[in-house]
């Protein structure tokens, strides 16, 4: 059967072919299309993966650089702060304040953050600063153009005050002024106790030391806004008692670690205002509590004898003058002051007492005296011709004075001869022939001669006392009258503490004990370690009674400094000073040391004045009269307090 359909004659078979055909070719487009879908389905998935990788990326990149932003601004809300302690106190023996710190509130001004200011504002900002405080605007303007971190503007400002430029800070009327906390150090009898106490001042080597330990060593090129953004506290290095302080010379730096404590380090964090929320703070560093010290000083002698020297050495127109009184049993400098001149102006912080070293001349001649004693060299009965010159080696030994008969030793002392000192030692020479170099320094060497002396704050000059290499044929004999070698007055004072403390060297003591602020002791001085034997008290015997002669005889050197209704006992002394290598006949070093009884107590008191132009230089004439009215003063005043 055939079907005509637009011309065309279909069978059906043909029909049915192409039905097939179609059917055929239908079923292949779906099989592509699966194909392809599949296709899609893979690429997306593999863009997906790909979408979701470079997504977990990016995420990670963004939460580092989160993490740094929330550290910087971590870091810039917290501050490391130094919780500074109140310095401890130096008080004297009897409880009168020496040394003491204040806390105090100090207005400062950022002069950078200032000069960013319209001149408007700063004029503002100036004028009620002047109204708050009572600083000119043209003081305010000056500090302004200083190239400074931190200046201060006025100390101890009343908490009224304060208030006043909190509060106008807050609101930000006030920008580039702040109010800072500082300690200030008070010296009540400054000029008395300067040299003895010393200063302090706020540490920024301390401060330096820690940016680099922490900081620097890392970073050697760190910028110094960087450094004021960790370490916040490093701005207030320029107002010194908003710093840790130290100690600078005298016992504020040898007791420094006692008296400062320790600081208290904390985090603490900040604000949305920039300011410290110390409840939220975090310690690192636990602090220390400072500790006082209680000198053996007694002020109101220490005052008496600055006044005293400082007016005799303007009188006699000295190059120096010095003056100490000590303990004989203890080694307690009760008093001790020095104090130079030049150009007719007296220099207080003088330090001359504990640097000073001399050759003390008719001072030693006690020891020398003893030293042949002790080797049997002399008799007491032994008589001495000093009415003429004694020569040796070319150098002739001999008085000024002439005597009505030969001296005895103890009228060698009395009268201070020279010649009979060097005749003395020329005895013993004869007894002790080659021996006696050796046995003569190992004798001066008992003595401490030769040796230093520490004092807790300072180590006192070293005596100077040559090797017997070094001696010449009349060294004995110059050493004799007190030359050739050199001391210090706490080396004379220790050596005639001896003769009345049963021949014990003490060592002199300027800090009793350290007490902390619950008045507990922390430690305690005493001599118990430091006494040594020079020598027993019966071959002492007659050379302390050779020293009451000095004061009590009619022709004695030092009968000037006789106190009535006591047995005064000293040693004057009197040595050419050396000017430009030679010995000066004009200018001298002049000196008594006295032995003062007290109660059941010895007291020995030194006075030295250098270079006296005004009047007379010799020890008896210009110091054993100061050292009387010391004595006075101290009977008067003192018995009920030592």
């Amino acid at each position: 059967m055939t079907k005509e359909k637009g011309g065309q004659i279909w069978n059906r078979n043909k029909l049915m072919g192409i039905l097939n055909l179609k059917k055929m070719f239908h079923n292949d487009s779906s099989h592509r299309q699966i194909f392809n879908r599949h296709i899609d389905q893979c690429f997306l998935a593999l863009l997906f993966v790909v979408v979701i990788i470079l997504f977990r990326v990016g995420m990670l990149q963004s939460t580092d650089v989160y993490q740094n932003q929330c550290k910087n601004l971590k870091q810039n809300h917290l501050r490391e702060v130094w919780k500074i302690p109140v310095r401890g106190q130096i008080y004297d023996r009897n409880g009168t304040p020496l040394a003491t710190s204040v806390k105090v509130q100090t207005v400062a001004m950022d002069p950078f953050a200032v000069r960013m200011l319209s001149e408007k504002r700063r004029v503002q900002v100036f004028k009620k600063l002047e109204d708050i405080l009572g600083v000119s605007v043209g003081d305010l303007q000056e500090l302004s153009s200083r190239k400074s971190t931190l200046i201060p503007i006025k100390r101890g400002i009343s908490p009224e005050s304060t208030a006043i430029i909190l509060k106008e800070g807050k609101k930000g009327f006030m920008p580039g002024i702040e109010v800072v906390y500082e300690q200030i150090r008070f010296y009540p009898w400054n000029i008395y106790t300067k040299a003895i106490l010393g200063c302090v001042r706020g540490s920024k080597d301390l401060l330096d030391n820690y940016i680099f330990d922490n900081c620097l060593k890392e970073n050697t090129h760190l910028p110094i806004r960087k450094i004021n953004r960790i370490f916040p506290w490093y701005r207030y290095s320029e107002i010194s008692g908003a710093t840790p302080q130290r100690g600078i010379g005298g016992v504020e730096e040898i007791f420094d670690r006692w008296l400062s404590g320790a600081e208290e380090r904390c985090i603490c964090h900040l604000d949305l205002n920039v300011k410290l929320r110390r409840e939220f703070s975090e310690i690192i560093e636990k602090g220390r509590g400072p500790c006082s010290l209680i000198l053996t000083l007694d002020i109101d002698l220490q005052r008496f004898i600055a006044d005293l020297i400082r007016r005799k050495v303007m009188e006699k127109e000295a190059l120096l003058g010095m003056a100490v009184v000590m303990d004989a049993f203890d080694g307690e400098i009760l008093a001790g002051y020095s104090v130079s001149q030049e150009n007719s102006q007296l220099i207080d912080d003088d330090w001359h007492l504990f640097t000073a070293r001399f050759e003390p001349g008719s001072l030693l001649k006690p020891l020398i005296m003893h030293c042949a004693f002790k080797c049997n060299g002399i008799t007491q009965n032994d008589r001495f011709d000093c009415n003429s010159p004694f020569k040796i080696a070319g150098q002739s030994y001999s008085d000024e004075h002439k005597y009505e008969a030969h001296l005895s030793p103890r009228e060698i002392i009395a009268f201070s001869s020279g010649s009979g000192m060097a005749q003395v030692v020329s005895k013993i020479m004869l007894r002790e022939k080659d021996n006696f170099p050796a046995h003569f320094y190992r004798f001066l060497r008992e003595w401490g001669i030769g040796e230093n002396i520490r004092l807790q704050h300072t180590a006192v000059s070293k005596s100077n006392l040559p090797p017997v290499s070094n001696w010449s044929q009349i060294t004995p004999y110059q050493m004799a009258i007190g030359y050739e070698l050199q001391l210090s007055p706490f080396h004379l004072l220790s050596l005639y503490a001896a003769f009345v403390n049963g021949g014990k060297r003490v060592t002199p003591l300027l800090v009793k004990k350290i007490v902390d602020k619950k008045g507990m002791i922390k430690k305690e001085f005493n001599q118990e370690n430091h006494l040594r034997k020079c020598f027993d008290m019966n071959e002492d015997a007659p050379i302390y009674d050779y020293l009451k002669d000095v004061v009590s005889m009619p022709n004695g050197t030092g009968k000037r400094a006789a106190i009535k209704g006591l047995e005064i006992a000293g040693k004057t002394g009197t040595a050419r000073r050396l000017v430009n290598k030679k010995y000066s006949r004009k200018s001298h070093n002049s000196s008594f040391v006295g032995i003062l009884p007290c109660k059941d107590n010895f007291l020995v008191i030194g006075v030295f004045f250098q270079d006296i132009k005004k009047g007379s230089d010799y020890g008896g004439l210009a110091c054993a009269p100061v050292f009387r009215e010391i004595g006075e003063h101290i009977m008067e005043t003192l018995p009920s307090r030592l």
